[in-house]
């Protein structure tokens, strides 16, 4: 298969490398052996049969090193030095030493890597490994199939020259986790992400909780000839906190009770008695006064239970009755907000982290009650504290994705928060349900190290901070030694992919979005200098108005 002029000969096997596979080879190619270039070898197994093993470049050093004493005189050029005195020929200079870890054989049938647990041996030919393969390797989908999602290009290959796509299915099944210190293009990639899953070969059905108002230049979409096939025009969908309520007669007494701080047993019992004889009594409407009314009720008899009223009716006044998410009277339900073809995004920018939380944990709540209703094929709830009648316009009989800007916010590392809890369900479970997520954080050293181990994809983009990093090496399989050590040296709109929704990590350039970025930072000297203008033809108008003298 392989031959000693085949243009993609690269270099030849020198022998086993210091970690388990990997193995060393020699290569005068200054240019295209490159960290994380992917390079093969070819194994032939008992059968006889041929195979091309794909390796991945971790590590390049030059073969010879000048003498110290030649690089002591910046003004002279030490190949001169060295022609000079005869020290060795120059071209002997541009061997270089490559680690090379072994990725395996594609397995066509099966659509994963077979590891042949046997290096190359010393001579054998080391050859860059072919665009079309890679691309065939690399990525679970082809390109515009169907639960393909292309976000960018093999970093160490020319633009586009090696597309690189997601599994869209895998990352709904299993989870996708967007990490990368400030500045570095998180939510420009997430972004890019969106806008594939919105594609008419995906349509998807995608919520975001946006704390920052950078993606309302999803809107675009809707008028851009890239999305649309046909009939199909995606939906985007711009709200803000004001316009999210869930009605209170919609919800059961165990999201009431999982909503307030600090409940007694004894708490919990009084308030679910309340709480389920108002809805009987009123099961299309009612109001946290009525079940405060309801309360005071059983101290007319008993005034030692005063306290006891009163600890549940202040946690009422504090965590139900003064937040805007949980209404008496208005109510949207979930198939307003998530629909194939539909994305929304939620705006939590004018609220407070504390009511964030709040939000994130009710919506997150009940879209995983009814996506657990859907797939039993229970189109009303069995709950007994559960008495809604319109059911069914909550009923989500399709799988759904969530993104969560700020997911430190709401899945801290070392404390409690209302929507931790919620979150660790739905990426534990949500597999089984339809229920995909996508946490987004700049810190990953502040998010929960089980929730982020939950995430089984993983886009990384430049990482300096060690906590983040020991967090990430921690956390994610997926991401070997070798690739947390390029996190630092990557740029922006660079990342590195693994995990389950592509078939070995890459290194990749994101490509490049087709709807404005709305996550820019504000231009502060060109603003200053626009305010100062601005400044001085108000106050020439202004001067217009004095009196001649």
């Amino acid at each position: 298969m392989a031959r000693q002029n085949n243009p993609l000969s690269v270099g030849r096997a020198k022998g086993p490398g210091e970690r388990t596979f990997e193995f060393q080879f020699i290569t005068p190619d200054k240019d295209r052996v490159k960290i994380g270039e992917f390079v093969y070898y070819v194994y032939t197994d008992q059968l006889k049969k041929e195979h091309k093993v794909l390796c991945r470049v971790v590590n390049r050093n030059p073969l010879r090193l000048y003498p110290d004493v030649m690089l002591s005189q910046p003004v002279l050029n030490p190949a001169d030095i060295a022609c000079t005195i005869d020290y060795t020929d120059s071209e002997e200079m541009d061997f270089y030493l490559i680690d090379a870890q072994i990725i395996g054989f594609f397995d066509d049938k099966k659509k994963i890597f077979e590891n042949p647990r046997v290096p190359p041996k010393p001579g054998v030919p080391i050859l860059l490994a072919d665009g079309d393969d890679l691309e065939k390797w690399i990525n679970p989908i082809m390109l515009d199939k169907p639960r393909s999602a292309c976000i960018g290009h093999l970093l160490s290959r020319k633009v586009n020259k090696v597309p690189i796509s997601i599994d869209v299915n895998d990352i709904v099944s299993t989870h996708l986790a967007v990490l990368a210190a400030t500045g570095s293009g998180k939510s420009y990639t997430v972004g890019v992400v969106l806008e594939e899953m919105m594609m008419a070969k995906n349509r998807g059905a995608v919520l975001v909780i946006d704390p920052h108002d950078e993606y309302n230049t999803l809107e675009e979409m809707e008028n851009n000839s890239k999305f649309h096939d046909g009939s199909y025009r995606p939906e985007v969908n711009l709200l803000k906190s004001d316009d999210i309520h869930i009605k209170l007669s919609t919800m059961n007494a165990l999201e009431v009770i999982g909503l307030l701080k600090n409940l007694s047993e004894k708490m919990q019992n009084y308030l679910r008695t309340a709480f389920n004889t108002v809805k009987k009594r009123h099961p299309a409407s009612f109001t946290v006064q009525d079940i405060k009314d309801e309360l005071d009720g059983y101290c007319v008899n008993n005034g030692q239970l005063q306290p006891t009223i009163d600890g549940i009716k202040w946690r009422l006044d504090a965590y139900l009755e003064s937040k805007q998410i949980i209404s008496d009277v208005k109510h949207i339900h979930l198939r307003e907000i998530l629909m194939p073809g539909k994305i929304t995004v939620l705006n939590v920018s004018s609220l407070k982290e504390e009511d964030q939380q709040l939000t994130v944990t009710v919506l997150l709540d009940r879209i995983l009650k009814q996506r657990i209703l859907a797939e039993r094929g229970d189109s009303v709830t069995n709950d007994p504290d559960d008495l809604d009648p319109n059911k069914n316009q909550d009923l989500l009989d399709y799988p759904v994705f969530i993104v969560l800007e700020e997911g430190h916010r709401f899945a801290p590392a070392n404390s409690e928060s209302r929507s931790k809890y919620v979150l660790k369900t739905i990426l534990s479970e949500g597999r089984k349900f339809g229920v995909g997520v996508c946490l987004v954080s700049q810190r990953p050293g502040k998010l929960d190290s089980d929730v982020l181990s939950q995430c089984m994809t993983q886009i990384i983009m430049k990482i300096i901070n060690p906590i983040d990093q020991k967090n990430i090496r921690d956390s994610v399989e997926a991401v070997s030694e070798d690739i947390i050590d390029e996190l630092p040296g990557l740029t922006m709109g660079q990342a590195v992919i693994a995990g389950e929704a592509i078939n070995t990590p890459v290194l990749i350039n994101i490509r490049e979005r087709i709807t404005e970025h709305g996550g820019d930072s504000p231009e502060a000297v060109e603003n200053w200098r626009k305010y100062k203008k601005e400044e001085k033809v108000l106050k020439a108008v202004d001067n217009q108005d004095e009196p001649l003298l």
